[in-house]
């Protein structure tokens, strides 16, 4: 509490010069103070298909990806969070403008057209890993103190990855729901490797968020 009020006096000192378009009003600072430099932990990985073994041990099924995947040292060695940087104060809209940095493991395949492997089975964790990928968003704070995300989808770039099933082609994705408690991020197609059928499937993924 004590430093969101030395954060929001601190910003009205920097900022009382900002006067020419309206000013900076006290709601549009307190609303940052509850969402800038905020870190939200990733708590759910909803699979909308049917049941999946993410993992090699086949115990280990259902809908909720984000246990199974816990369960593997090279998945939690790796960053997944949801943080929102701080913003920018537009003298010409009198509002602030900011980004949202998702970070999230993804899964990596070593590919190539000699070597087709099209089962999950005959992939060893020598041969696919995670990674680090950050998908930007953009938000808006204006002069009410509403507190807005106006760039919500992200589109992926064309993946150069030999592998069809690698997850850096299916990273288009949309925050659908957010409060400064929860952020909600939906992939509408995603791809994973499902070791109960041995093949690799696509269906929707709902991540959730939640601040630390």
């Amino acid at each position: 509490m004590r430093k969101s009020f030395y954060y929001v006096a601190g910003i009205i000192i920097l900022l009382s010069g900002c006067t020419k378009s309206g000013g900076v009003s006290i709601e549009a600072l307190n609303t940052l103070a509850q969402y800038e430099d905020s870190v939200y932990d990733l708590q759910s990985i909803a699979w909308g298909g049917k049941a999946v073994s993410r993992t090699r041990n086949a115990n280990l099924c259902g809908n909720e990806l984000f246990m199974q995947l816990s369960t593997l040292d090279e998945y939690n060695s790796v960053r997944k969070d949801l943080r929102i940087n701080r913003a920018n104060f537009s003298e010409k809209d009198n509002c602030f403008y900011g980004k949202i940095e998702l970070s999230m493991p993804i899964q990596s395949y070593v590919w190539s057209e000699d070597d087709p492997h099209e089962r999950p089975s005959e992939l060893t964790y020598e041969r696919f890993f995670f990674s680090k990928y950050f998908i930007s968003f953009s938000y808006k704070v204006d002069n009410n103190g509403l507190f807005t995300v106006t760039d919500s989808s992200y589109i992926a770039p064309d993946a150069n990855d030999e592998c069809p099933y690698s997850e850096m082609r299916y990273l288009n994705c949309t925050i659908k729901n957010y409060s400064h408690q929860v952020f909600v991020v939906e992939f509408p197609e995603y791809c994973i490797p499902d070791f109960r059928t041995d093949t690799f499937v696509k269906g929707k993924v709902t991540m959730t968020y939640a601040r630390q």
